[in-house]
């Protein structure tokens, strides 16, 4: 099996990849949010959004996923080229485009109403936030929570955790290893905090778990957590909800786009979920995806090497360019074939055009 990438494998081509989730309960959603003046390009957001009971594993804890269009672009979004809006797939939505629509994401999740029922019970000396390196920082947590719902609180804890080859310990092949932490509160304003705000990625869970066991022997009355994850796996929340420490009684997690499959070969490796299309928020992802990749759209994952896609776009092609050889595909034929799709192909899938221009677009678009 040949590996392209640390912790990836090349997919089976037998049938498609798929989860050992089984979902109960799915809530559908829609709310309108004004635009604060920071993202002024557009007035006011429809957010669609799914809610899965996740309370089966362990009471109070669900996921909602929402769709808008920044939310959209990890899927295909129109990017401004030249005079021309070319239809990008979101694994080549990257560099600061990519970092732009996941702020404005984040502050999309965080003005819903789930939110804020979810960090109401607690004042803000109660709320401590987590930036987990790399992408914490880059969904801007702090400033989006004050815009989105007035509470100011600070960037308390910072901490890096990756993953690191592991056969024998290691779940699939890889476990979580912290190589920084750094906790700026003091013993008495510890003991205070109850809830924490995450940022990170979820693909097999690993690295959230290992982050909240380190947090919380600093944190001695920890009852909540809130993970905001620019992706997020049913099975990696699945695996936080069941291995985070046991004092944690609630976790909540918000995403865009919907709960991702992670292959069941690496718990890693994330699709879109087609085996449960009533999760997903706006289920024309999956004919978009199509319009894209053909007949190998199953087989794409969504995400591919998490922190690359935010920090190092020239990492993030070699993998997702990796990944698509093994379905005998190349970056060239994906891009020839998005660059001869038009408005109308887009409009033919039920899509508005605006529906997948986000921030970064119109602000390319502004003059």
């Amino acid at each position: 099996m040949e590996e392209y990438g640390k912790g990836h494998a090349e997919p089976s081509l037998d049938a498609p990849p798929h989860d050992e989730i089984s979902i109960s309960h799915c809530e559908r959603g829609v709310e309108q949010i004004a635009s604060p003046r920071i993202f002024p390009l557009r007035p006011h957001t429809t957010i669609s959004y799914t809610t899965l009971d996740l309370s089966s594993i362990r009471p109070g804890c669900s996921v909602t996923a929402i769709d808008t269009p920044e939310a959209k672009s990890l899927i295909a979004c129109f990017e401004s080229t030249g005079d021309d809006l070319v239809l990008t797939p979101g694994r080549l939505h990257l560099g600061a485009r990519r970092r732009l629509d996941a702020a404005v994401a984040a502050f999309q999740m965080m003005s819903l109403e789930p939110f804020a029922e979810t960090i109401r019970p607690y004042g803000a000396d109660e709320i401590a936030i987590v930036s987990v390196l790399r992408e914490g920082p880059i969904l801007r947590i702090q400033e989006n929570l004050h815009l989105a719902t007035g509470v100011e609180t600070q960037d308390h804890i910072l901490i890096s955790v990756h993953h690191v080859p592991d056969a024998e310990k290691g779940h699939k092949g890889l476990r979580a290893e912290a190589d920084y932490y750094r906790c700026d509160l003091s013993k008495h304003e510890a003991s205070r905090i109850r809830q924490l705000i995450i940022a990170d990625s979820v693909a097999g869970g690993r690295n959230i778990i290992e982050a909240l066991r380190i947090i919380q022997r600093d944190l001695p009355n920890l009852e909540s957590a809130v993970v905001i994850s620019v992706h997020a796996s049913l099975k990696g929340m699945e695996r936080i909800i069941r291995y985070a420490p046991e004092e944690i009684n609630r976790v909540r997690f918000f995403c865009p786009n919907g709960a991702m499959m992670a292959t069941v070969a690496n718990h890693y490796d994330c699709y879109l979920p087609r085996h449960r299309p009533n999760t997903l928020p706006d289920p024309r992802d999956l004919s978009l995806f199509d319009l894209i990749y053909g007949k190998a759209s199953p087989w794409v994952p969504v995400g591919g090497d998490w922190s690359a896609n935010f920090l190092n776009p020239t990492r993030a092609s070699e993998v997702y360019g990796a990944q698509l050889g093994s379905l005998g595909l190349t970056i060239d034929a994906i891009r020839n074939r998005t660059r001869n799709l038009s408005l109308e192909d887009v409009v033919g899938l039920g899509f508005d055009p605006e529906e997948l221009m986000p921030y970064s677009t119109l602000m390319s678009l502004k003059g």
